[in-house]
């Protein structure tokens, strides 16, 4: 789905910032940020995964739904540039796989992010996310199977 979707977000998000703007992205900065935008949108996709997982153990899983699109809008740049916030927040968002999905593809069409650090970030946190689905999925399947489900 994400496939499908992602050329015409993309073919969007360009005119659009033409549009409201009167700037568009070069095509050499859209060369380095399509990729890596695709990864980080994949990464994303695979935390919600992580997150619908929980529904095993847990009736309502909308609380932690809430609390993880909450931390995504503020660690990851989406409400404020992360430059913007406190160097304590910036120090905890490092921690998280929000600023490399997010802001880091966002920022190297200004051409202000190194795109070696965001490529070593998203590589990182795509192998946690696909271990911690692995687990979650492995300990639900057996779960499952041991209580007749």
């Amino acid at each position: 789905m994400l496939a499908v979707r992602a050329p015409f977000l993309g073919v969007t998000a360009y005119m659009c910032a033409f549009a409201f703007t009167g700037w568009a992205p070069s095509w050499g900065a859209l060369a380095r940020v399509v990729p890596l935008g695709f990864v980080g949108s994949a990464l994303i996709t695979a935390l919600y995964l992580l997150v619908g997982l929980l529904a095993f153990w847990m009736s309502d899983i909308s609380p932690i739904w809430w609390v993880w699109q909450k931390l995504m809008f503020v660690l990851g740049g989406l409400m404020l540039p992360l430059e913007l916030y406190p160097d304590i927040i910036r120090r905890i968002a490092r921690f998280t796989p929000f600023p490399a999905a997010l802001a880091g593809p966002a920022s190297l069409v200004l051409g202000v992010g190194r795109v070696d650090a965001l490529l070593r970030d998203l590589v990182i946190w795509s192998v946690i996310a696909a271990l911690a689905i692995w687990t979650v999925f492995r300990r639900a399947t057996s779960t499952l199977t041991v209580n007749g489900g």
